[in-house]
């Protein structure tokens, strides 16, 4: 085309540019698979694109949180497993212990019954939250976001297994 004028080279001009503008972003939305970009692309569907990004990052930290109590759940159902089975043993001890006479045999039997006590112990320290045991009736109490509004929380209460509560 041949232009008469450097008026229409100025109209022609701004068509190519327009043009090209409208390549590279027609470029760019296939090299990143996007169709937003920036704001100017579409600034309502951008607004609802961050609310959702917001919204997976809050169930995201739902899901570590539900996956944290969880833990400590799994936890304590562990120790309390491994309390029933040192309680058994004591009962078999306790149950020997009735029907013999030696105080040498009686006071090992004692050591052993101290020991499975101690290890009690040591089981429910072991099963702690932010630094606070949770089976030793120190902590009564654990909470957990388990949705993404302030109020979408769980409590769960908490056993006092200590070896004064048993009993033993």
């Amino acid at each position: 085309m041949i232009s008469s004028s450097n008026a229409s080279s100025l109209v022609y001009a701004n068509a190519l540019n327009s043009a090209n503008a409208l390549a590279a972003k027609s470029s760019e939305r296939i090299s990143t698979t996007l169709k937003i970009n920036r704001a100017s692309d579409d600034t309502a569907g951008l607004v609802k694109a961050m609310g959702f990004k917001t919204q997976v990052g809050s169930y995201t930290r739902v899901l570590d949180n539900l996956s944290n109590t969880n833990e400590v759940i799994q936890n304590v159902s562990s120790t309390l497993t491994n309390i029933s089975s040192i309680i058994d043993s004591m009962s078999a001890l306790a149950l020997k212990a009735t029907s013999e006479t030696d105080t040498t045999v009686l006071a090992a039997y004692q050591t052993s019954f101290s020991g499975l006590r101690t290890d009690i112990t040591n089981l429910l320290d072991d099963v702690t939250v932010d630094g606070s045991s949770v089976m030793d009736g120190s902590t009564t109490t654990i909470s957990a976001q388990v949705g993404i509004d302030a109020g979408d929380t769980r409590t769960f209460t908490m056993i006092d297994a200590s070896t004064s509560t048993l009993g033993i």
